[in-house]
């Protein structure tokens, strides 16, 4: 017994225009929109750095200076530098420090969303660190290696990426609602259907219309 596969190209040319074509338009669409709302509603981040290193080559010492940037009392005095310029009063930004495993250099980073605060921070960041780290941390040896960089934007969005995540489950989804749609009406749109399928010649359209 030998089982015949038989290939109907203008059913599958049908097929393919009325629903795959329409699912593949639709999660285009859908992209699209994505990735427009991302670009508009996501704020840019702009991160300013300065260099420094660990004199005495304890490396271990630079993950006591990670927590001290992120205390009350040197957020405080940030803060009273941020306040005092009014064009970046109430601006939101994050500060950190950065390291290589057992490497004695180190970066504070900078980050908001407005390139010239985020150098600002920067440099006022290490003013408060050189100044005032000494009386709180003991082992306290670093040199200054450079000043504020100027700001960049470490993580650009990637809208490649960004569209092919929406992209897919949008496809699928589509994809199986024209399936449920197709099963689910249980109708013959195209006239021409049982010719294509059935190889029942087609003979023409009745209408019939009621008294």
């Amino acid at each position: 017994m030998k089982t015949v596969i038989k290939w109907d190209l203008p059913l599958i040319k049908d097929i393919i225009i009325k629903y795959l074509l329409k699912v593949v338009i639709a999660s285009i669409v859908v992209a699209a929109v994505g990735v427009l709302a991302v670009t508009f509603l996501k704020s840019p981040e702009y991160s300013s750095n300065v260099q420094l290193s660990q004199n005495d080559n304890n490396a271990s010492q630079i993950s006591t200076y990670s927590q001290y940037v992120k205390t009350k009392n040197f957020r405080r005095m940030l803060n009273q530098k941020v306040s005092a310029q009014k064009k970046w009063k109430n601006k939101d930004y994050s500060i950190q420090v950065e390291s290589g495993d057992n490497s004695v250099f180190f970066t504070i980073v900078a980050t908001s969303s407005n390139a010239e605060f985020s150098q600002f921070l920067a440099n006022e960041t290490l003013e408060i660190f050189i100044k005032n780290a000494g009386k709180y941390i003991s082992g306290v040896n670093v040199s200054v290696l450079s000043k504020a960089s100027n700001a960049s934007q470490p993580n650009r969005v990637n809208y490649v990426k960004i569209a092919g995540l929406i992209f897919i489950p949008a496809f699928l989804l589509f994809g199986l609602i024209s399936v449920w749609r197709f099963i689910r009406s249980g109708r013959v749109e195209d006239a021409k259907f049982p010719e294509k399928v059935y190889q029942v010649p087609y003979l023409g359209e009745l209408e019939i219309k009621g008294k």
